[in-house]
Order: structure tokens, then sequence, then C-alpha cells
């Protein structure tokens, strides 16, 4: 992977469980906790967001079982 920043905070308001943030020239990946219990959530999650990173749209992601 190139430069991103991945950043783990306690809950989104929108009850987002991950978001891929390429935008103000620092590309981050954030998690949120509250949204991934479990470890198996945790772990499709982040290949979710990674994903994006690599270019990956919804479609793509639901087709490798990361949707």
């Amino acid at each position: 992977m190139g430069d991103v920043t991945v950043i783990v905070e306690a809950s989104h308001p929108d009850n987002l469980m991950g978001i891929y943030d390429p935008v103000g020239g620092i590309e981050r990946i954030v998690i949120f906790r509250d949204a991934n219990p479990t470890e198996a959530e945790v772990r499709k999650t982040v290949l979710h967001e990674v994903g994006h990173f690599f270019g990956m749209d919804e479609g793509a992601l639901e087709r490798a079982g990361y949707g």
C-alpha cells in the first residue's frame, strides 16, 4: 500500500462501519469501533475500505465478498 493512514474511532453519527476518505491530500481509512463488535466484522470492514483505496467500487467489493 502507498501512503494511507488508518484510524480507529469510537463511532460515527450515521452508524457507518468504516470510511475511505481521500479528500484533503491525506488518504485515510477510518474504522468505527462501535459498529464492528466482532473480529470478523472488523476484518471485512478493513478489507472493504482498502478495496476503495485501490479503486474498487461497491459492485466489485460485493463480488469479492466485502460488500
